[in-house]
């Protein structure tokens, strides 16, 4: 009876072997389907999913089955909602086609990202079909392993298999636990990645609406584009044209906060990664199309009013000219002559020449008279002195002298009253001239006046259209949005700059007002002008402090997000540096978790440019006054919190890296059959890790293979290792020592700012770490000197002692030099300006400004 109940057992065990192996073999092609499935895209199945892999656990302690076949089965059903869903966007997509028509113009976004449809189709069908074989596996693991419990519970199995059984059917059942919760948050992860791209299409199908109402608006302005097609004959007819033209010009313009919005919503589709390549494609050359149309009606209407503007000149130009001609015709004493005929005209000419030839000739025989007597005058003068004796004759001569003076001047009377007509034409031409001078005057005012606006409508246009294309969206990347935030600080001060032109212009033409150098229907066209295009300043200033604040709130986002994730992963590093990796090998342990420490600490130290670049972009903020002194300081305080975090992950790193150092010397002494002793000492983690590596060299050469012991070293061979550590360290410290010497020299005078205290931060990182460079110089002296007292070649012991002065010649400046800078305080930087690092280097740099 008790060998037939022994059969029986054995039967039981080879079965339920038999079915452990059988069902491993099938895990084992599942878990590699599994771990071989590629997707298109990593985000298909990184979206909300934790971490895990499937891998074969070598040593597993007895669990419970788990049967996620329930979950399983839900993961499979995600599956076929997601792949209904795609099939429903599909067929949307189909039907509904893009009402706006036009080609693909403007520039090509290159922060486009896209997926290909049919291939996420693709991943997920063949994704379904793992995880239905999946699901079809989980009743024959469920019945495996509960056949296996009850066996053991019964006590069917003997016991010196009772244990291995167990530890069997725990490792299934945590590899099946392995794949199902793999398989789940893959389905989770897929199910995610299906609604976000539905709730992106929905997006996409309100913008797309959106933008055809759009398109619909603008086109409502296309028709009165190049209105009037005919322009009026008089100033008052076109004044009404330009009234409509601006009324027209100032509703179209109330659109365009409209199409900046729909131009950012377009730009984050395009950057979601979850549009198909057609559907990007077709985005960007719908927004392209309605920018284009929206610049072309745009250009068109100031075309318009410019043409406007021209021929409202060119007719005050022809009445300028009418009243000149006017006023010349009415000042001329031939004004008559102009209402009559021709033969006329040249009747009256002939007469008017007969008559000047008569006057011509009746003053030539006045003259005549007039001169005779004078003659007779002189001649009775002289004959008054000289016969004075005649008495008799002095009263006749006086009658006859009073005759000839009044005469004389009633001659004058005559000549007088001829030369009348003449001073009155003189005076009107006088008036005449006056009035052309004043009327040239004023056109030339309304020229000069005229071309100093369209300047400035111009430098106004132009640096609108630059605030569209480059500050309209703020980028993503930090180098670029540093770039867009000098450029627009640049753009501010350009407008500033013809802004304050346009305002002295405006000056200038009040006071012309004031002096009347415009005439009525001048102050009226020139006051709506300057009006008008004070407005578009106005708007043009509005749009830029919105630009900016958007770029600057990018900015400060952009460093949020940065400090939070580097807080985050700070965070998980000390989680990494307090879990260590366990190994059935104790050697193998320690060894995995020294180069941990070591790669833990390089991913620490790699993160001083950020924690540099955050600190560098919230001063810059400061120092353009971007910023409150609050929100700086705010900032800096982070940083130095980071910063401290930072250096005691170090601490802890170079703790953990000594502590697992000095336990494996220890295992290697233990397990050292060798009848020499091996020198204990303790290794020092540093900073490049040459110590450390060289260290872990020697200990593994220690190591006791399977087949024997290994061979003791000879001293010659410690000699070549003392030698390589020696160069890999001399040539590790002088590579620090040149870097820290390129990044001083590397700072002059009139460099930007910004870039500036980007290399005062590096320099102070480099400032840190003079003691631990100090000891690894003494470490190399060290190692010099037991070299020089072991080597009996005097070339290779020369060779040594001329790279020990050398380094130590050139660590001493290096130290001098960073140690001077150390010692100076932030303000005392701060005072020196845009040339702070040389006054502030003064050992090393003085003769600098000599020049």
């Amino acid at each position: 009876m008790a060998s037939k109940n022994s059969r029986d057992n054995k039967q039981v065990y080879e079965d339920l072997k038999e079915q452990l192996s059988k069902l491993s073999r099938s895990l084992k092609v599942l878990e590699t389907r599994a771990l071989k499935h590629n997707f298109s895209t990593s985000e298909l199945t990184s979206k909300g999913r934790k971490t895990s892999s499937v891998k074969l656990l070598k040593t597993a302690k007895e669990s419970d089955v788990r049967p996620l076949n329930k979950n399983v089965l839900d993961g499979l059903a995600k599956l076929v909602s997601a792949l209904d869903t795609l099939t429903e966007i599909r067929k949307q997509r189909k039907s509904k086609e893009s009402k706006i028509h036009g080609a693909a113009v403007g520039r090509r976004r290159k922060s486009k990202r896209s997926i290909n449809f049919e291939t996420i189709e693709n991943d997920i069908t063949n994704y379904k079909i793992l995880i239905s074989d999946i699901s079809a596996e989980a009743e024959t693991v469920d019945q495996v392993t509960k056949s296996g419990k009850i066996s053991l519970e019964e006590g069917k199995i003997t016991k010196s298999k009772e244990e291995k059984m167990r530890q069997e059917i725990a490792a299934i059942s945590s590899r099946w636990n392995v794949l199902c919760k793999d398989a789940v948050d893959k389905c989770n992860s897929i199910e995610a990645f299906v609604l976000e791209m539905q709730t992106e299409y929905s997006k996409l199908d309100l913008w797309m609406n959106n933008a055809e109402i759009a398109d619909s608006s603008l086109m409502e302005y296309d028709p009165y584009a190049d209105h009037p097609e005919k322009l009026g004959t008089t100033i008052t007819a076109v004044r009404l044209q330009l009234h409509e033209n601006q009324k027209v010009l100032e509703n179209f313009r109330k659109s365009k906060p409209r199409l900046h919005n729909m131009n950012d919503i377009a730009a984050t589709l395009m950057k979601s990664g979850r549009l198909d390549e057609e559907d990007t494609d077709e985005l960007e050359r719908v927004i392209n199309v309605i920018v284009a149309k929206w610049e072309s009606i745009d250009n068109r209407l100031n075309a318009s009013r410019d043409r406007i503007y021209a021929e409202i000149n060119k007719l005050r130009q022809r009445l300028v000219k009418q009243r000149q001609s006017i006023i010349r015709r009415f000042s001329s004493r031939r004004n008559s002559s102009f209402r009559r005929k021709r033969s006329m005209r040249k009747k009256r000419e002939a007469q008017q020449k007969k008559e000047v030839e008569t006057k011509d000739q009746d003053a030539n025989e006045r003259k005549i008279d007039i001169s005779m007597k004078e003659t007779v005058t002189k001649r009775t003068s002289l004959d008054l002195t000289v016969s004075s004796d005649q008495n008799s004759k002095v009263d006749e001569r006086i009658r006859v002298l009073s005759k000839k003076e009044i005469v004389t001047s009633s001659a004058a009377v005559d000549l007088n009253a001829s030369l009348d007509p003449v001073h009155v034409v003189v005076k009107i031409d006088n008036d005449s001239d006056e009035e052309s001078l004043r009327l040239e005057k004023q056109s030339n005012a309304f020229k000069s006046f005229d071309s100093s606006l369209k300047y400035c409508e111009r430098n106004e246009q132009s640096l609108e259209e630059e605030s569209l294309q480059k500050f309209s969206v703020p980028e993503t990347r930090r180098k670029e949005l540093e770039k867009q935030l000098n450029d627009i600080t640049r753009f501010e001060r350009d407008v500033e700059k013809s802004r304050s032109e346009f305002h002295s212009q405006v000056d200038k033409f009040e006071k012309a007002k004031e002096e009347d150098f415009f005439n009525d229907t001048d102050t009226e066209i020139l006051g709506k002008r300057v009006e008008d295009l004070k407005n578009r300043w106005d708007q043009l200033w509005g749009e830029h402090i919105n630009n900016k604040n958007r770029i600057i709130k990018a900015t400060l986002d952009l460093n949020d997000k940065s400090l939070l994730k580097m807080s985050k992963e700070f965070n998980d590093i000390e989680r990494q540096i307090n879990r260590p990796e366990m190994y059935e090998d104790e050697r193998l342990s320690l060894e995995e978790n020294i180069l941990k420490q070591k790669r833990l600490i390089d991913d620490i130290g790699s993160y001083d440019s950020e924690i540099i670049e955050v600190n560098v972009s919230a001063r810059g903020l400061l120092e353009r006054g971007s910023i409150e002194k609050g929100k700086f300081e705010e900032v800096h305080k982070e940083t130095d919190s980071l910063r401290e975090k930072q250096k005691q992950l170090k601490k802890m790193c170079r703790e953990n890296g000594d502590r697992l150092a000095t336990d494996l010397l220890d295992f290697n002494q233990r397990n050292n059959k060798s009848p020499v002793a091996v020198e204990e000492e303790t290794i020092q983690i540093s900073d490049d890790y040459s110590m450390l590596a060289a260290s872990l060299d020697d200990l593994l050469a220690d190591d006791i293979s399977d087949e024997g012991f290994a061979e003791l070293d000879s001293p010659r061979s410690v000699l070549e290792t003392k030698m390589r550590d020696f160069d890999g360290q001399v040539q590790s410290m002088n590579q620090w020592i040149n870097d820290s010497e390129k990044l001083v020299n590397s700072l002059h005078v009139g460099m930007d700012p910004d870039e500036v205290s980007k290399r005062i931060q590096e320099i102070k990182i480099r400032c840190r770490d003079i003691e631990k460079k100090e000891a690894k110089v003494k470490y190399i002296n060290k190692l010099g000197q037991e070299i020089t007292a072991e080597s009996l070649d005097t070339t290779l012991t020369d060779g040594v002692e001329e790279k020990l002065v050398t380094l130590n010649k050139k660590w001493r400046d290096t130290r001098e030099i960073l140690s001077d800078y150390h010692d100076k305080d932030e303000d005392e930087h701060s005072e020196f300006g845009s040339c702070c690092c040389f006054q502030m280097i003064k050992k090393a740099f003085q003769a600098c400004f000599y020049s």
